[in-house]
């Protein structure tokens, strides 16, 4: 969904949540996959002025973290390889009216679904499991 779609529908108010929503989910997924936020005071001959970004955990420094929700490409270069490393494995389905993400665990012969999630956009469906995962697939 994009803002027009809500727009069309006069839920500006809605648009707002979503992105409140989305924004939480993104620091949500960035700290708990190893994004570190700094915010570093320097003195300089204007006085103190800070440096402020989000340390990726291949110490890399970046002005934003990632935007989990709107990229597949973020969700599969970050967060992927802490889940297989983490030993969760994954199936990502296409649905006719969206995406179903499932984050398993193996278990000797078999898998368990530890946490699972639908939405019509496939990384708002990737994050939305994988923020059940972090909370203990509760949701």
């Amino acid at each position: 969904m994009n803002k027009q779609d809500y727009q069309d529908d006069g839920l500006d108010l809605v648009w707002e949540d979503h992105i409140a929503r989305c924004d939480k989910l993104n620091l949500t997924l960035a700290e708990g996959f190893g994004f570190k936020y700094f915010n570093t005071p320097t003195i300089g001959f204007r006085g103190i002025s800070y440096e402020c970004g989000w340390l990726s955990p291949d110490g890399v420094a970046h002005s934003d973290a990632p935007d989990f929700t709107q990229s597949p490409s973020a969700c599969f270069k970050w967060i992927e390889p802490e889940l297989y490393r983490r030993r969760y494995r994954y199936r990502l389905i296409r649905l006719q009216d969206g995406h179903l993400m499932e984050i398993t665990k193996p278990n000797h012969s078999w898998a368990e679904i530890v946490a699972h999630a639908s939405h019509p956009e496939v990384a708002m469906a990737f994050c939305l499991a994988v923020e059940k995962l972090i909370d203990g697939g509760k949701k």
